[in-house]
């Protein structure tokens, strides 16, 4: 093979690699702005039109299809480092990657932790009027938000999760 051939081949990959990389940058900034979105809403429990929470199946939709596209770029991606590494180990370089081991507990934590940053603001509503309402409990108010509860309804999300998409956290 020449080397103008060798260089242009390198080129095309790098460029494919930029691509494939744009992609999954674009995927990801797409999913953070719509669970930004959905986080950011002043009254989730409000009856307006415009208010997205009062539609949660269209949420989800959304979330399902923005998850959907940037674990298709995830893959795109990992498929091709995948073939680069294949190509360096038929060069001659034998080594083989370490397999990945998929930790459950950093698994959850991190998902717990990108769940409790992109509703900041709704759950810290959510503790601000319990605190509110725990105050006029005593005269006949609502009652408060049961956090166990709260949390595993946060931690239920993470049972949605494949395997891949997990190891992609």
């Amino acid at each position: 093979m020449s080397s103008t051939s060798s260089t242009s081949t390198s080129s095309a990959a790098d460029a494919d690699r930029r691509l494939r990389r744009r992609r999954l940058d674009e995927a990801a900034v797409h999913a953070t702005e719509l669970v930004q979105t959905f986080a950011t809403v002043d009254d989730p429990y409000s009856t307006a039109d415009d208010n997205p929470w009062k539609h949660p199946a269209q949420i989800f939709q959304k979330l399902k299809a923005a998850r959907d596209d940037l674990l298709e770029a995830w893959k795109e991606l990992e498929k091709q480092q995948e073939e680069e590494r294949q190509q360096e180990n038929s060069a001659g370089d034998e080594k083989k990657s370490p397999a990945v081991v998929l930790d459950p507990e950093r698994c959850r934590a991190l998902y717990m932790d990108m769940i409790t940053d992109a509703f900041a603001d709704t759950l810290e509503n959510m503790r601000n009027n319990s605190t509110n309402a725990s105050a006029s409990a005593e005269e006949g108010g609502t009652t408060t938000i049961d956090v166990d509860v709260l949390v595993d309804c946060l931690q239920s999300g993470m049972d949605l999760l494949t395997t891949e998409e997990q190891e992609a956290l």
